[in-house]
């Protein structure tokens, strides 16, 4: 039996309603939007499945058409969705989203309150903890309210005193809370994560005070036991007191959409680690997953199925006829 079929992988946190603008400019002007649903924790549970594990997602969504929607989505693509409470007092959260042609997509967040923030301490204490449990969590939680910033804790806490494998991304988002406040979280959990997804910022944001060369270690020291840190265009490294694992990102030939991106590179490093692969094998699959999430339009809409990602892992662009 491999690690895929033993381990449970629970991800936790807000997914939100998205009207993202069709076509380059600002929503303010345009005539319609694109509907569809985000969320760094939705959007690696999705990723996940399509790649053939069995995920569980833990949320809150409001008993309305986003809510309906969401729910339909992910179950129709396999997540396990037992964890997924929908509320009639508090609505889903939402997201609008500009797509300027002159830069990054800009976002608008209506997330105060929603389902999730009112719900948060409660579902969190159904979500399973234990040696068999791999739990994907991010900052953005923490960032949403008191409340969820004590549930994130409680459960960091009670996932650490299990024996479970919990990987955190920090995912900071400086439209929810400050670099201060993200670092005091961060910094006085990190003993409690077994492994930590962060962009080269964000690790600087958390010790702002260390040299380029010393950062990986000091998360290290501080307890985390593994690092990835995701460098763009410059591609991903892994950090271990054991080891160091560089690598360059995939060559695309237009980048359409880099909002994702990081969760389609989560996604794809835990599926190799769940499929027992090497170290270099989970950040290849990590940067290919966030090379074809560039690659389309939606956080999570174009995550590939496992043939699809052998394909591309071959460079097979031909069409299938």
């Amino acid at each position: 039996m491999n690690t895929r079929q033993k381990l449970e992988i629970y991800c936790f946190g807000e997914v939100l309603g998205l009207i993202a603008n069709g076509s380059e400019g600002r929503l303010a002007d345009a005539h319609q939007g694109l509907l569809s649903f985000a969320g760094s924790e939705s959007n690696v549970a999705l990723a996940l499945a399509r790649l053939g594990h069995r995920v569980s997602y833990g949320s809150a969504v409001g008993n309305d058409p986003f809510g309906w929607r969401i729910l339909k989505s992910l179950r129709g693509e396999g997540v396990d969705c037992d964890l997924v409470a929908v509320d009639s007092e508090w609505t889903t959260a939402l997201m609008l989203r500009d797509r300027p042609a002159w830069g990054e997509p800009s976002v608008f967040y209506y997330r105060r309150p929603s389902a999730f923030g009112a719900r948060c301490a409660e579902i969190a204490e159904k979500v399973p903890v234990g040696k068999s449990v791999l739990l994907f969590l991010s900052g953005i939680t923490p960032a949403l309210n008191p409340q969820c910033l004590q549930a994130t804790s409680d459960l960091l806490h009670r996932a650490n005193a299990a024996g479970t494998q919990v990987w955190f991304d920090i995912n900071f988002r400086s439209k929810l809370w400050t670099s201060g406040e993200a670092r005091a979280f961060v910094q006085k959990h990190l003993p409690y994560m077994h492994g930590v997804f962060s962009s080269r910022a964000e690790a600087e944001i958390v010790f702002p005070d260390c040299n380029a060369a010393d950062l990986a270690q000091r998360f290290l020291d501080s307890g985390v036991r593994e690092l990835v840190i995701k460098e763009g265009k410059d591609g991903a490294s892994y950090h271990s007191l054991e080891q160091k694992i560089s690598r360059e990102v995939f060559p695309i030939p237009r980048e359409l959409d880099p909002i994702g991106a990081g969760d389609a590179f989560d996604a794809g490093f835990l599926s190799a680690r769940l499929d027992q692969l090497s170290l270099e094998e989970q950040i290849e699959r990590g940067c290919a997953l966030g090379a074809i999430a560039c690659m389309n339009y939606g956080d999570w809409e174009g995550s590939p199925t496992r043939p699809e990602l052998q394909r591309f892992l071959q460079g097979a662009t031909a069409s299938l006829r």
